[in-house]
């Protein structure tokens, strides 16, 4: 029994590091009411030591659902992988597959929700500076630069190629914007105890969004580092312009 304990204890470390900060909140969304969010998606923003067994074993096939996905769909292109390819190569089954994606799509942009989880998380432990615009750049500057458990920018970059190369992920990846906005607007108005429809906080959201699709570009030519460069500057052109610190 020692033996079984310890090997529980061994993996429970090895989830920690992999997704210390994310449960997948396993909840079938409506998809007739909100289309764009995945079947499958990271809300839920908990310490890997409240997951059970259970859990743990779920993160770790979706994690070789996404693992699988990317490179199939990387190295031989979207639309000639197909979801039995991606099942096999995860070692499941096509049945599986659908219990935590409903499209194929959606696994290939499994590192979006991946990346607004570990926002909402780091958010959530940011402290308070009264500037939360800076503090969400600086959120995702750390995200891009240090080696977060929950974020792997490797498939980011890949997911990146994918989406250029196929016009269904790219709609796709349109289609989920609302979902993370949503989301993110969520926790900031937690944060800031107000309520998610206060301009207040879609400003900052928005102003963030689009400061991070002019980062983002970067992504995919010069790397992480570069990304956050560039996140950097724009939050730095922004100051210029409104001719403020831009408080939060």
């Amino acid at each position: 029994m020692e033996i079984s304990s310890t090997g529980l204890q061994i993996m429970a470390a090895s989830a920690t590091w992999r997704q210390q900060t994310i449960c997948i909140h396993c909840q079938l969304a409506d998809s007739d009411t909100h289309p764009a969010i995945p079947r499958y998606h990271a809300l839920m923003s908990v310490t890997s030591a409240a997951c059970g067994l259970r859990e743990r074993k779920k993160l770790q096939t979706r994690d070789r659902l996404v693992a699988a996905a990317l490179k199939l769909c990387d190295t031989n292109g979207f639309e000639a992988t197909t979801v039995e390819q991606i099942a096999a190569a995860a070692d499941i089954s096509p049945r599986t597959f659908n219990r935590y994606f409903a499209t194929k799509e959606d696994v290939v942009l499994a590192p979006i929700e991946d990346m607004v989880a570990a926002v909402r998380t780091e958010l959530k432990a940011a402290p308070h500076t009264g500037d939360e615009l800076a503090t969400l750049v600086d959120v995702h500057r750390k995200l891009m630069t240090t080696d977060h458990a929950s974020v792997d920018l490797a498939r980011f970059e890949a997911m990146n190629r994918i989406m250029q190369a196929s016009p269904a992920v790219s709609a796709r990846s349109m289609e989920m914007s609302d979902y993370k906005t949503a989301s993110l607007t969520e926790a900031l108005a937690e944060r800031m105890e107000t309520t998610p429809d206060d301009l207040r906080v879609r400003v900052i959201i928005s102003t963030w969004t689009a400061m991070m699709h002019l980062a983002m570009e970067k992504l995919g030519t010069d790397g992480p580092a570069m990304c956050a460069h560039a996140l950097d500057e724009a939050y730095a052109a922004l100051r210029d312009v409104v001719g403020t610190d831009a408080k939060g």
